[in-house]
């Protein structure tokens, strides 16, 4: 989500476009804190889990999918390659 953006500006995206610019802000996190990594590892760890995950939800929205109430990586990537909206390599 963006700094200073309303109420009613968030009411009018789109549920994939939430979950796409709460991913840019788990990016910028990641950009903030990487110079200090060995500081803030699981910090960044935590903002790069939520960046996939978020994206993932992003994509199942996208095609109209409700992505399941999971925060397993794998689970949410398998559901878009199962029904072929994602090509994954084990």
């Amino acid at each position: 989500m963006s700094i200073g953006m309303g109420r009613s500006s968030m009411d009018r995206l789109k549920r994939e476009e939430r979950y796409f610019e709460s991913a840019k802000g788990d990016a910028k996190s990641i950009e903030n804190n990487i110079g200090d990594y060995r500081i803030c590892a699981s910090k960044i760890c935590f903002n790069a889990q939520q960046l996939v995950e978020k994206l993932l939800k992003s994509i199942c929205n996208f095609y109209g999918l409700k992505p399941g109430k999971t925060h397993d990586l794998r689970r949410l990537a398998a559901d878009l390659a199962d029904k072929g909206y994602l090509d994954i390599d084990d």
